[in-house]
């Protein structure tokens, strides 16, 4: 199924404190590349997981390099439509790159990690179909944000457990060669304990800290000498996910001798919206463009 393409404008969100542009409202220029939609790539249980399809112009020759994108959404909600309207994503598919937005199933229906396991799937998959796409299985990167953003550091850093891996493409590697995540969670034991959600018992069936299903869900715990190069942008004043999260993984990723930049976006809560009068800084457009610089950098130009 081909999509067309909505022409609108980047749109202001309304704060308690201001006017905030959030990644995710629609952008324009339209679309460099067609859209395939609702492909199935994995049916864990007989369940159709489907994603996204976001080709590069058709003057761009491929092979061509891939970044998959993972919603958030507290792991509970959320859909992969909202890779349509990301302007970074037009400026990669742009630039020739092929990008993949994915759905996963959902808690607490399908606690974790039914999200990692069909997120992993999908990478095998896009390499088990490499040539029906043309595209290149070794330059494959992955970004997400919230939940998703731990989801694509799970991907980037625990390619070895195989535990979370299906039947399904099993010839497959699930590697990605490169890391964006945007306000993610890194360590599980230190956030919502308190806060009210219910995230530890509906998405990870705990109900202590000290239950070590936290452990193996953290990106922290899997932090290695030959992660990918990673990219981390996070708002110094979130109230979801603090700050220290990213701080934690980057001094981590560093420490072990691996290529990570951490980006702070000042006066910036969750999903970058405006805390205060002060405007964010760095400005979402600068964000967009580090997000495509970094890809650029890892996947295109190391080909």
């Amino acid at each position: 199924m081909v999509k067309e393409t909505p022409a609108a404008a980047l749109l202001p969100v309304k704060t308690t404190s201001g006017t905030s542009t959030v990644p995710g409202m629609p952008v324009d220029p339209p679309r460099p590349g067609k859209v395939e939609t609702d492909i199935t790539y994995c049916s864990p249980d007989g369940l159709p997981q489907q994603m996204d399809l976001y080709y590069p112009p058709e003057t761009i020759r491929p092979p061509w390099p891939v970044v998959v994108y993972i919603h958030g959404g507290s792991w509970q909600q959320g859909d992969k439509e909202t890779a349509f309207y990301m302007p970074s994503f037009l400026e990669l598919q742009a630039r020739g790159f092929f990008i993949v937005a994915i759905n996963y199933r959902l808690a607490p229906v399908h606690p974790f990690p039914a999200q990692i396991e069909d997120a992993r799937c999908a990478i095998r998959f896009l390499r088990a179909n490499a040539s029906k796409y043309h595209i290149q299985s070794n330059h494959i990167g992955t970004i997400g944000d919230s939940a998703g953003g731990h989801l694509a550091a799970l991907l980037g850093l625990a390619g070895t457990n195989q535990d979370w891996d299906s039947a399904e493409f099993a010839d497959q590697s699930p590697d990605v060669q490169a890391v964006v995540s945007l306000y993610g969670i890194s360590d599980l034991t230190r956030v919502f304990e308190n806060d009210g959600t219910q995230i530890w018992p509906r998405v990870f069936g705990v109900i202590e800290k000290t239950d070590p299903r936290l452990n193996s869900a953290s990106p922290l715990s899997y932090v290695h000498r030959n992660a990918p190069p990673f990219l981390l942008i996070h708002g110094n004043l979130d109230h979801i996910v603090p700050f220290e999260q990213s701080q934690w993984l980057f001094d981590a990723l560093r420490n072990t001798g691996n290529s990570v930049d951490l980006i702070e976006v000042h006066n910036a809560d969750h999903a970058f919206v405006q805390v205060g009068e002060n405007p964010i800084d760095p400005e979402i457009s600068s964000l967009d463009r580090s997000v495509v610089e970094f890809f650029v950098q890892t996947l295109l130009r190391g080909q």
